[in-house]
């Protein structure tokens, strides 16, 4: 699956610096709930992003160091640079310059996007028909669900790109395209989850390694080197994660499938052998 960052919608939309820090955290809610539902991705981005109007026509850096919220600037680098750090598509660009793409809205507007994001998702639609998606900042001109772009005016042939603006639109988008339930736990189960119906699909957080314990794959926590695996004597509501210290010597505790740790949860007897 493909997900792309459309730096259009930024287009300096926001008139005071708390509408468009709730831009911000939603659109790091949609990454946080993508990245943990959907374990085969790849994100791409512009590097133009970063330059792009946010308040009052400022662009988006000058207006996005005003935010407060440190963690919330935290969670953006995260995804911008970081954790996720989506490729810049333009490495691997497959439509022409010499195209010509226009966004058509639905009232008839037209707006010629070619060497843009939207110009580069259409072509790759147009190519395979793959699944993609589109991430806009909330409250611009581009309206969820669908983005319609037209290659050198083929009306017969229109590349009606898949977009959000919110993380519940996203999730369900993703339930209808991905069948979600293949990463979501039934906690009526009568068998113990699968890893990647837990955190431990995450391959931006764990590495799987050559371990097993009874039966299960052991996992590196890859920033603390903490190893974590699904107990698999346990299943329903009862289902959880143990996690041990680096050396497998100390049970730090049980983390629920979601990675949250259970308090009160550690065992001095349990031991891992490794």
């Amino acid at each position: 699956m493909e997900i792309f960052i459309n730096e259009l919608s930024l287009e300096g939309q926001y008139v005071e610096d708390r509408e468009f820090a709730s831009a911000v955290k939603e659109f790091v809610a949609i990454f946080s709930m993508i990245n943990e539902k959907v374990r085969e991705k790849q994100m791409y981005k512009d590097s133009i992003l970063l330059n792009r109007k946010a308040v009052r026509n400022e662009i988006f850096l000058s207006s996005f160091n005003r935010i407060r919220d440190k963690s919330l600037k935290m969670a953006f680098r995260d995804i911008i640079f970081n954790k996720l750090n989506p490729k810049d598509w333009r490495e691997e660009q497959r439509h022409s310059v010499n195209d010509n793409f226009l966004y058509v809205s639905s009232d008839g507007y037209e707006e010629c996007v070619t060497d843009t994001t939207l110009a580069e998702a259409a072509e790759r639609v147009l190519q395979d028909r793959n699944i993609r998606l589109l991430i806009n900042f909330i409250d611009s001109k581009f309206q969820p669900p669908r983005i319609r772009v037209i290659k050198n005016r083929n009306n017969e042939n229109p590349a009606d790109l898949d977009c959000t603006e919110n993380s519940h639109k996203a999730r369900e988008w993703l339930k209808k395209h991905l069948e979600l339930s293949r990463w979501e736990y039934d906690y009526n189960s009568d068998s113990p989850p699968s890893d990647e119906q837990t955190i431990l699909r995450d391959q931006t957080r764990f590495r799987k390694t050559s371990k097993l314990l009874h039966g299960r794959s052991i996992y590196l926590e890859i920033s603390t080197n903490k190893y974590w695996y699904v107990d698999n004597l346990h299943k329903g509501k009862k289902s959880h994660l143990e996690v041990f210290d680096q050396k497998g010597r100390q049970h730090i505790g049980e983390a629920d499938l979601g990675g949250s740790f259970i308090p009160d949860s550690s065992d001095t007897s349990k031991k891992l052998n490794l």
